[in-house]
C-alpha cells in the first residue's frame, strides 16, 4: 500500500510524508474518511491533524484548509510543503494558558467541537471498536478502527464570537504574526478599520487622517477604537496591550489565535 525509505514514506495515492520514528503515533492513511463531499469553497478544519494525512488530501478539493496540531506540527509543516498543499498550520491546542501534558485517545477534541459549534455544523462522535496494534494498521486505518459504525449526536450550544469587526481584527493580527510582524499600533488599527469600511472610519481618507493627527483629534479616534472594539477583546482575553511611553500596540493572544482560526477567515497561503 505504500513505499518507504530511511527518511520518507509515500502512500499509494502519491502523498509523501517524513518517516516518523516508532512511537510517534504518526498516521499516513485515513481509511475511514471520505473526501468526495468536500467542495472548493468549503472551510475544512482538521483539529489534531497529526502529520497531515487528512488535511493534505482535503486540500486537493478545498482552497480553505486549516490544520491544528500541538505535538507533530513541525513534521506537519514539512509534509505540507513537500506535497505543495494549500494548508494553514496552527501549532497549538485549546487550553487555559497553563502548561499541560497533551494525551492521545480523548473521547472528543475540544477544539473541533468548538469549531463545529461556531459554524453551527452538526457534530457527531463515532465510537472506535479497537485501536491499531501495529503491523502497519496505522497506515491503513489510522489509530482508531471502526468496524461497526455507532454514532452519537452532540447537543449544540451557541458559541458567542466577538463582533464581526473584532473577528476581522483578530484575523489580521494572526496574519501579521504568521508573517513575522507581531502586533499593530493604534494608527495601524485605525487604518485597518478604515480599509474594512467599519462605521465611523469609512470616510477617513489619508489626508483627513493626517489632519486628525495634526489637529489633535487623534484622541477621539482612539476613544472610539478603545471603547468600541479593543476593550471587548481585552476583556475576553483575545488581545493584550503593550505600552511604549504614551504609545501602545496590540498583539494577539493564543486564545485570540484560536478564535481567528475557527472563524474560517484565515487566508490560505499560496504555495
Amino acid at each position: 500500500m505504500y513505499q518507504d525509505d530511511a527518511s520518507s514514506v509515500t502512500t499509494h495515492d502519491g502523498v509523501t510524508f517524513r518517516r516518523m520514528p516508532d512511537g510517534a503515533d504518526a498516521v499516513y492513511i485515513v481509511g475511514e474518511y471520505h473526501f468526495d463531499d468536500i467542495r472548493p469553497d468549503d472551510v475544512v478544519l482538521d483539529i489534531g491533524a497529526n502529520i497531515g494525512a487528512f488535511c493534505i488530501r482535503a486540500a486537493w478539493r478545498s482552497r480553505h484548509v486549516l490544520a491544528v496540531e500541538p505535538v507533530l506540527a513541525e513534521a506537519l509543516r514539512e509534509n505540507v510543503r513537500a506535497n505543495n498543499a494549500g494548508v494553514t498550520v496552527v501549532d497549538g491546542a485549546l487550553g487555559d494558558g497553563e502548561a499541560a501534558r497533551i494525551t492521545w485517545g480523548c473521547e472528543t477534541s475540544v477544539a473541533v467541537t468548538l469549531a463545529a459549534m461556531v459554524h453551527e455544523a452538526p457534530l457527531y462522535y463515532v465510537s472506535a471498536d479497537r485501536y491499531a496494534t501495529g503491523d502497519g494498521e496505522e497506515c491503513e486505518h489510522g489509530l482508531s478502527i471502526v468496524e461497526n459504525v455507532r454514532t452519537e449526536v452532540f447537543q449544540q450550544f451557541r458559541i458567542m464570537m466577538p463582533r464581526p469587526e473584532n473577528v476581522g481584527l483578530l484575523v489580521e493580527l494572526f496574519r501579521r504574526k504568521e508573517a513575522g510582524t507581531d502586533g499593530m499600533t493604534s494608527e495601524e488599527i485605525i487604518g485597518f478599520f478604515h480599509g474594512a469600511n467599519v462605521h465611523g472610519y469609512e470616510k477617513l481618507h489619508t489626508a483627513e487622517r493626517d489632519g486628525y493627527l495634526r489637529a489633535g483629534k487623534k484622541r477621539a479616534l482612539l476613544n472610539r477604537t478603545n471603547r468600541g472594539y479593543l476593550r471587548e477583546l481585552e476583556e475576553q482575553g483575545y488581545v493584550e496591550r503593550q505600552w511604549r511611553g504614551r504609545n501602545f500596540s496590540i498583539r494577539i493572544t493564543q486564545a485570540g489565535e484560536h478564535i481567528a482560526c475557527v472563524s474560517g477567515l484565515v487566508p490560505v497561503p499560496r504555495m
